[in-house]
Order: C-alpha cells, then structure tokens, then sequence
C-alpha cells in the first residue's frame, strides 16, 4: 500500500518515508525505527504510533545519517491515497486490524471513490484479488469481523 501522511510522510509497502529517507517499517508488531534521525522523524515516528496505537522499538540507538533539507521539502509519491484515506486506513490497525493490507480492506467501504480506485488497484497489485475482498467486506457487513 501507498499511503501519504503528509507531505514528507509517506509509508510505502510498510516501509516508513520521512522526506525521501526510507528510516523505518510498520510491521503487524509494531513500528521499526532504524535508528535516531533528526526533531522532525522522531516527530513523524510520533504520529504514525499514535495513529495506530503501535509501539517504536528503536534498531540503534545510535544517530543516523539523514539528508537534510534546509529550505523544507514537499515529496510527491504517485499513486499514494490521500492524507485523509491513509489516516482511515492507519486508524483500522489501532482498532485491531493485524496489519497494513487487512486494514486496507477494512477501510474500503469509508474511503472517498478516488481513493477507494487507488486502494484496489494497489491491493490487486499485491495479489488480493476482488473475490478476497468482498468476502471482507461482507464479513464487516455481517459484523463477523
């Protein structure tokens, strides 16, 4: 999955982006920092365990090399949802989803249509095909899920 945050948040395929820096992953356990970066990281690492209630466990503790930016940066990754999708989606795993691709499926029916074309066609690419996810989608209808 493809999910912009903000504008220097991104996580891609479970692997955590801040500015054009992979420095972590979003795993079903938790989140995996790869080490120290700079305020504005650890503030990015901040957000994503709040907004899916998962702890950071810390690689190193030791400072990492980070490219630094000192006029700011807007990163653009196509074909990522929406700031507003991706906190939906984020907001399944903190209400126990096992992981990114269930939680995707799970936001489904909440997500605006754009978003909800982009969100299929990425789980499509991950090979969860339509018929997967319409017996999710009719386990929630049903509130088996």
């Amino acid at each position: 999955m493809k999910l912009r945050i903000n504008d220097n948040l991104h996580i891609i395929n479970g692997d955590i982006i801040s500015y054009s820096t992979v420095v972590g992953r979003l795993t079903s356990t938790g989140i995996v920092a790869n080490g120290k970066y700079s305020r504005s990281t650890t503030k990015h690492f901040g957000k994503i365990s709040h907004m899916t209630g998962l702890a950071i466990r810390y690689v190193t503790e030791q400072q990492q090399y980070f490219s630094w930016y000192s006029y700011g940066i807007k990163c653009r990754i196509e074909s990522c949802v929406s700031p507003t999708a991706s906190v939906t989606i984020l907001s399944k795993i903190k209400a126990g989803s096992s992981d990114l691709t269930a939680a995707s499926i799970m936001a489904l029916p909440e997500l605006k249509e754009r978003d909800r074309s982009k969100c299929i066609t990425q789980l499509e690419e991950m090979g969860v095909t339509r018929d997967m996810m319409d017996d999710i989608l009719t386990l929630i209808t049903l509130g088996l899920v």
